[in-house]
């Protein structure tokens, strides 16, 4: 519903053409919600939280 409130507020124009392009590229990439997050190109959906987010982002960092 906000995307589509978003269309309507935007012009015809440039902002909107964006919006639908991104919204698409999510869609291609598996994206049908959010919070999303794609760490080193690996889909990551935080069910736990920003605690989540954050143990995947260290545990990351521990093995570079």
């Amino acid at each position: 519903e906000l995307l589509l409130l978003l269309f309507a507020a935007a012009d015809a124009g440039e902002l909107a053409a964006r919006v639908r392009q991104d919204m698409e590229s999510g869609l291609r990439s598996g994206v049908n919600g959010t919070p999303c997050f794609f760490i080193n190109g690996q889909r990551f959906d935080p069910r736990g939280g920003f605690e989540s987010l954050l143990d995947a982002v260290g545990q990351l960092v521990e093995r570079t």
